[in-house]
């Protein structure tokens, strides 16, 4: 398929090695293309530069603005799940108080936010999968949607001095639940109304159900648009937006560089973003940040 692509590339007057302009005129050209499409051409030329040992012109920020601003880049934002950005998360959390099912739901929403976690992932989660430290907590997946050869994924809830805390929220519902010793019981089951934890697990529906109804009380706009894809988008957004690396943010989230790259897209298309900074307490000068450039593949 590459091959294609690359013919088609030459067919219309660019040369190789490619220039970072001469890929802007490409895109230019086939704007009409869907962004997968533009996606995989461009992952063609990244990778003939690279068996050719030479610089990668998709890398270039004109490359990466102009797919930004193609007619497909513009529609395929459209009609994703709204990103749940940090400061959103927080007020969710901060809106919650100590009952069973309001400490099981900001450690669910917490771990599935921090961790990047697929809501069937977060559902299907087991006592077994998780190990707490002092300073973290560790959660081992296995089977997900990337874990092709079944060989398990471990994510980092690291400690931190925020009221969002995911490591202690998630060691809090824990130290509520019975059976902790079972290492296949399910970490997030159904709470009765009189308050009792039950062995039912949470269905992935579910988790969808708690997200909308929690972020809605806690006044958070697009609440009934929210998916369980929201807490993942809005865990890349809020990283982008404090600069964080796609390597970085691809240990979490399991992720290919050409997946990836759709993401940065949709952050790159969104006027302003509202994490302002992820977990430092630092002040961040204001301004629309520029989307950084995509990881290679």
């Amino acid at each position: 398929m590459y091959r294609t692509w690359i013919d088609k590339y030459r067919s219309q007057g660019h040369a190789i090695p490619a220039s970072s302009s001469s890929v802007v005129a490409f895109v230019t050209q086939n704007q009409h293309l869907s962004r997968s499409s533009l996606n995989t051409a461009i992952s063609a030329l990244s990778w003939l530069h690279a068996q050719l040992g030479l610089p990668d012109p998709s890398r270039a920020q004109a490359v990466q603005d102009a797919l930004l601003h193609t007619p497909a880049a513009s529609s395929s934002a459209r009609g994703k799940a709204p990103p749940l950005l940090l400061q959103e998360l927080e007020l969710i959390l901060q809106s919650l108080g100590d009952s069973l099912s309001e400490v099981r739901d900001a450690a669910l929403l917490s771990t599935m936010w921090f961790g990047a976690l697929r809501r069937s992932e977060v559902a299907l989660l087991e006592r077994g999968n998780i190990t707490a430290h002092s300073d973290r907590t560790l959660i081992t997946l296995m089977g997900s949607k990337t874990d092709k050869g079944n060989e398990g994924h471990t994510i980092a809830l690291q400690a931190t001095e925020r009221a969002v805390c995911p490591h202690e929220l998630l060691g809090q519902w824990l130290s509520l639940c019975p059976d902790t010793n079972n290492p296949t019981q399910r970490v997030f089951r159904h709470v009765t109304a009189s308050n009792q934890i039950t062995d039912k697990p949470l269905h992935k529906e579910y988790v969808q159900t708690i997200l909308r109804r929690r972020a809605a009380a806690a006044g958070v706009t697009q609440a009934e648009s929210l998916t369980g894809h929201s807490c993942r988008r809005g865990f890349i957004f809020s990283c982008l937006e404090v600069g964080v690396s796609p390597e970085l943010i691809m240990l979490t989230t399991r992720q290919s560089p050409a997946t990836f790259a759709t993401y940065i897209a949709d952050f790159g298309l969104k006027n302003e973003s509202t994490a302002g900074y992820l977990l430092s307490t630092s002040p961040r000068p204001s301004g629309h940040t520029k989307p950084p450039k995509a990881p290679a593949s």
